[in-house]
């Protein structure tokens, strides 16, 4: 502690990891920052921006676990399972920032049901409404076509019983 009473951290930095050195040795295990992606590419250079060294400062003092961003790592782990091993990506996976694609409902011109499924919330006040508007045509791939012209879509779900009911007794609750 500095005499202000604010904690200095002794840190060494390596390519690609800080080490807090303070205490260490009655941690049961060390606490990990993947930060390959938060940073500005300047030519050649990477430059850390303020709020990327926010966002790793902040993160390491809650010790955040954040999926894909970081994690608490117990030394078992580290020196039984990976062999000492400290690279990143063995602890903490990337999450993708892609979204998950099906090409043969691409190719065949239908939509994913993965798409459909997003409207889950939808599906469960009013199920045949799913029924009424898509229809599978392809189960193996789980590739769906509009089973009603576009122009109908919001007609067909204005005019559903079970949302018109549900719309009423919210109505009513107000």
């Amino acid at each position: 502690m500095s005499s202000e009473g604010v904690r200095t951290l002794d840190i060494r930095a390596f390519r690609d990891f800080i080490i807090d050195k303070e205490n260490a040795n009655t941690r049961e295990g060390i606490f990990m920052i993947d930060t390959s992606s938060g940073f500005k590419k300047d030519g050649n250079k990477v430059c850390l921006r303020e709020q990327d060294i926010e966002k790793i400062v902040q993160t390491f003092i809650d010790k955040d676990e954040v999926e894909g961003y970081s994690c608490f790592i117990i030394y078992k782990e580290i020196l039984e399972e990976n062999e000492g091993n400290l690279n990143v990506p063995r602890y903490i996976q990337k999450i993708g920032n892609t979204l998950p694609q099906n090409i043969a409902s691409h190719l065949k011109g239908g939509i994913p049901k993965v798409d459909i499924n997003s409207l889950e919330k939808l599906w469960k006040i009013s199920p045949q409404l799913k029924q009424k508007i898509f229809t599978c045509v392809d189960e193996g791939h789980n590739v769906y076509a509009l089973a009603i012209d576009p122009n109908e879509i919001e007609t067909t779900i204005s005019e559903d019983e079970i949302l018109k009911m549900k719309e009423k007794m919210n109505a009513e609750i107000c």
